[in-house]
């Protein structure tokens, strides 16, 4: 069967065939140029109806490629009966081979316009030499043959070229092309087309999807009609058709239908007629909301970066005098305790600032080649001088035999793996095994932190690298949050696995140097 798009060519040859056959045989008919030649043309007609007739119920019975063969060979024969009994040899009939021939050509190319050439040549020479009488001699009627035949195989060739131009044109045309709707469509921004009376010709998808509006609610509709909750959006228009301005972007807030708040950008062309009066308006925009949550954090992250420098600076004097004051003067034991106090407390806010700081902008890593048994080895060394460590606490290296290469800063690999030993320490809670291993994947290279501790909540494992979280409510939750960071610079991954109650595994995996 033959799809609805695909057949067009056939429809329309099925269309025009009984109608040229109208106009050329009536006319014939009508004019009756003899009594002896009114039957024949009459009978003809009526065949070409039946076969057009035919070939409408063979479209649902045989593939399109195969009918329009069965239509150009049924064609060339209704011709020839045309040409045999429409009136003497020199009658214009023929002229409908090259009709044939062409449309043979263009919908079945080179091949089926020299076939059809070939099967109208053979016709004509038997409508010519076989049962035609003439008053013209055998030379004559092969003169005609010759030049006829000629013509009927260049008009092929040629019309052949051409369609095969034109498909090879049209299929390019159609991988490459797209409709200016496809267009709009797909854009990121939303649009809306409004005609000169406010009525909504067109929203695309994008804009439904910022409004969290469906096609029933702005397809054909007023904009008064769009609902009240973007009635800030609904006011810009009404004031742009009241008074039509050069485009300028403005912002407006919305409302979403869960009742939070967007903001959107937008900006608003007229077409106006020769009298100023509005013919149509296009509205384009986006939702902004995000851009400006980012540019607000961005601005906080500035103003809090100032601020830890403004904290760190008189901290550092503080630490200074009481440095000074414990060297100068004699203190009793409580008041040296509480010297002591100060500078331990001091250096734990200036570590925190130094940890925000470098959050807020990170340095970029001097990378060297090195091998990870330094690092690990030292972040061994500091873990065990944690406050959270105790001597129950076993911790377990394995790094093989062979050494692993890696390039990075080994200052900021230290960070990366102390922050994550201590949040494993803090796991355990002051019992447990921590198992430090390097591992190997393909052209990476990695290193295990596998803890006995309590384990991370499944619906926390998405949230341990933002910052200022923190799962067990202590510290601030900048480690893991610095340590992703770091490793990102180096071209890596953290990998988290968990099981609550048996404890976690990161691994921090990082390109292998050769």
């Amino acid at each position: 069967m033959i799809k609805e798009e695909s057949r067009s060519p056939v429809v329309w040859l099925l269309i025009a065939r009984p109608i040229i056959l109208s106009v050329l045989l009536g006319g014939e008919m009508m004019l009756g140029r003899s009594q002896g030649v009114l039957q024949a043309p009459f009978f003809i007609l009526l065949a070409s109806y039946g076969l057009t007739a035919l070939y409408f119920l063979l479209t649902r019975l045989i593939a399109e490629h195969r009918l329009m063969w069965v239509q150009v060979v049924g064609d060339v024969a209704l011709v020839s009966a045309i040409t045999r009994v429409g009136g003497p040899s020199d009658a214009p009939y023929y002229l409908l081979y090259f009709l044939v021939i062409i449309y043979a050509a263009l919908f079945l190319f080179t091949r089926g316009g020299l076939i059809v050439a070939s099967l109208a040549s053979f016709f004509y020479f038997l409508i010519l030499f076989v049962g035609t009488p003439t008053e013209h001699d055998l030379s004559y009627l092969a003169y005609r043959v010759y030049f006829h035949t000629l013509f009927f195989f260049l008009v092929g060739a040629i019309s052949g070229f051409l369609g095969e131009r034109l498909k090879r044109y049209g299929t390019e045309f159609s991988e490459i092309g797209l409709t200016t709707e496809e267009i709009l469509e797909n854009i990121l921004a939303g649009m809306i087309s409004l005609n000169g009376n406010g009525r909504i010709t067109y929203c695309n998808r994008r804009a439904e999807e910022i409004l969290e509006l469906s096609a029933d609610e702005t397809r054909g509709k007023r904009f008064e009609e769009l609902p009240d909750r973007i009635q800030q959006l609904k006011d810009e228009i009404a004031a742009h058709f009241r008074k039509p301005a050069i485009a300028k972007r403005k912002e407006v807030e919305i409302h979403a239908k869960d009742g939070s708040k967007k903001q959107i950008g937008f900006t608003m062309n007229s077409f106006l007629y020769s009298t100023r009066k509005v013919k149509g308006v296009t509205v384009n925009f986006q939702d902004v909301t995000e851009t400006k949550y980012t540019e607000r954090l961005a601005l906080l992250g500035e103003l809090s970066a100032s601020l830890a420098h403004e904290i760190r600076n008189p901290l550092g004097s503080i630490r200074g005098a009481t440095e000074v004051l414990g060297e100068t003067l004699r203190v009793e034991k409580d008041t040296k305790r509480l010297m002591d106090l100060i500078l331990r407390e001091s250096d734990r806010v200036n570590r925190k600032i130094e940890e925000f700081l470098f959050l807020a902008k990170p340095r970029e890593p001097i990378l060297r080649k090195m091998t990870l048994r330094r690092p690990i080895d030292q972040v061994i060394s500091l873990v065990k001088y944690h406050p959270g460590y105790s001597r129950r606490i076993r911790i377990r290296k394995s790094v093989g035999k062979k050494a692993a290469f890696v390039e990075a800063d080994e200052e900021l690999l230290i960070q990366v793996f102390h922050n994550i030993s201590i949040n494993a320490i803090n796991a355990m809670e002051g019992r447990g095994e921590l198992r430090i291993s390097v591992v190997h994947d393909d052209d990476m290279v990695g290193v295990s932190f596998e803890d006995t501790g309590k384990g991370i909540e499944p619906d926390e494992l998405d949230s341990i690298f933002k910052p200022f979280y923190s799962g067990d409510g202590k510290g601030i939750g900048l480690g893991l949050a610095i340590a992703e960071e770091i490793v990102k610079q180096h071209q890596g991954r953290i990998e988290v696995l968990s099981q609550v109650g048996k404890g976690s595994k990161f691994i921090v995996w990082l390109p292998e140097a050769k």
